[in-house]
């Protein structure tokens, strides 16, 4: 009877909501609506800082620890130890105080592992911790954590923990599904930025070379790699060279014209009675072919014939009237 009310206490400490109430208590947020929504260190830590996310990691292992450490000084049972570690595991994971939901156990897992087996436990943290560190995410070394316990612990003689361990391993990994989904997509967040810069190869100093080489070869880089048409360069935003080629000689056109008007009007007046010879009579202005021939066969007009003929008979008939009024 007193087993399992003391697995029942463990499932209870487990089930506190350390990061939950440590967001609401020093930065006024709810980790469940923020980051992953989760409200494990490490999501604590992304919204609040680090210093609150290490508080949170240290209340989440110790919440672990202490029953297992309770437990073993009560019992000498393995099975029982092995019992408390889950009930507090359980309890992080489906906590009672958020309507059954809860984090990842990697914080109550690295403390229910502590008073059993430190150093097994401290060379999968090794391991973790490596992980992380060429990474940069906390997900991948986390899983590392669990997998790498189970061998840790045959190495160390503690076969007895063994199932603990593969069962913590199989309760880790269901609650980081999303994770790993993440991590075969390449899409899951890194722990510090400058790990996501150099996994993206756009670090600072990089970067201003990747804009210009962008500018040169007239496209825009947008990011996310998409290649869609909105992230395409305007056609219209600057002229091509043929354009500009083409504007060039445009400017040229007129002064190439000029000059040859300046040229036309100088032969026009060295030789007008060249051009008057090779044009058409009837091309000439009106006043010009007045009183001309019409052709080039010699014929006079008749106008300037008459007008030759009534001045002789005038003529004529004036020096007869002078003879007649003579005599």
């Amino acid at each position: 009877m007193g087993s399992l009310l003391w697995l029942a206490v463990a499932y209870v400490m487990g089930s506190i909501p350390f990061g939950l109430l440590f967001a609401k208590m020093f930065c006024g947020t709810d980790p469940r609506t923020g980051g992953s929504r989760n409200v494990g260190a490490t999501n604590v830590a992304r919204l609040c800082g680090t210093k609150v996310g290490v508080l949170t990691l240290v209340c989440d292992a110790l919440k672990g620890a202490i029953p297992v450490a309770v437990a073993l000084s009560i019992s000498d049972s393995t099975v029982f130890h092995s019992l408390t570690a889950l009930a507090a595991l359980l309890g992080h994971l489906y906590s009672c105080f958020l309507s059954f939901k809860g984090g990842k156990a990697v914080a109550t897992t690295v403390g229910v592992f502590l008073p059993l087996a430190f150093w097994p436990l401290v060379l999968s943290g090794i391991a973790c911790l490596a992980v992380i560190w060429r990474s940069g995410f906390v997900s991948l070394g986390s899983l590392t954590l669990v997998t790498a316990m189970p061998a840790m612990l045959l190495l160390g003689g503690h076969w007895k923990l063994v199932p603990l361990a593969l069962v913590v391993m199989v309760l880790v990994y269901w609650s980081h599904r999303e994770n790993i989904g993440r991590l075969s997509r390449g899409e899951e967040k890194p722990w510090q930025k400058k790990h996501h810069d150099a996994a993206q190869g756009t670090d600072a100093g990089a970067a201003p070379e990747a804009a210009a080489d962008a500018t040169q070869a007239g496209t825009v880089d947008c990011g996310c790699g998409c290649g869609c048409d909105a992230h395409k360069p305007s056609t219209e935003a600057a002229p091509s060279q043929e354009t500009s080629d083409a504007s060039a000689h445009g400017a040229e056109a007129p002064v190439a014209a000029d000059e040859g008007d300046k040229r036309e009007n100088e032969e026009h007046d060295k030789a007008p009675e060249a051009r008057a010879a090779e044009s058409k009579p009837e091309d000439k202005p009106a006043g010009k072919t007045v009183g001309k021939p019409v052709s080039r066969s010699g014929a006079k007009p008749a106008s300037k014939s008459a007008g030759k003929t009534g001045g002789k008979a005038a003529d004529k008939s004036a020096g007869k009237s002078g003879k007649s009024s003579g005599q």
